[in-house]
């Protein structure tokens, strides 16, 4: 059986609440760690999906910073009230769960397909400004209809 992703496999999750550590038991694996082939084949289309959705949101930051006549990206997280890393892990949070809809729709074949793909490469939104065009050409004519259309602006 594979490793849970939630708990990297330790059974409980550490994470820091109201400025203490808490340990607390893993409720993606039960504690024990393991998931079944089918729980760890949906988490890893939602790794994807989230990864997914953060280059298109480092996209998003980007062309509000570079519009010279915006408010850039800081001001649109701060009229939402929040600072700009959280502002941005919301909406990676939202995009990841839209994308993830997508996905969950596609076919099996086509699933295995995305998942190789993002396995095997995973861009620097920073270092290759092109990682759309890029995956664009990697993916199957149908997956790249479904996932990235032309004419969809991605923000």
């Amino acid at each position: 059986m594979p490793q849970c992703r939630s708990c990297r496999g330790e059974g409980y999750e550490e994470y820091e609440e109201d400025g203490r550590q808490v340990r607390d038991a893993c409720y993606h694996c039960a504690t024990t760690g393991k998931v079944d082939e089918e729980m760890d084949f949906h988490d890893r289309l939602f790794a994807a999906a989230e990864f997914l959705g953060r280059l298109e949101e480092s996209e998003y930051r980007q062309a509000c910073n570079d519009d010279p006549d915006g408010d850039g990206y800081d001001l649109c997280a701060a009229e939402h009230g929040m600072t700009s890393s959280d502002y941005f892990r919301s909406r990676v949070w939202d995009r990841a769960y839209e994308l993830a809809g997508k996905l969950s729709e596609m076919p099996k074949e086509d699933q295995e397909v995305l998942l190789a793909i993002y396995e095997g490469w995973s861009p620097d939104p920073w270092v290759e400004p092109t990682w759309r065009e890029s995956l664009r050409e990697m993916l199957p004519a149908d997956l790249q209809a479904t996932l990235m259309p032309d004419d969809e602006i991605p923000f």
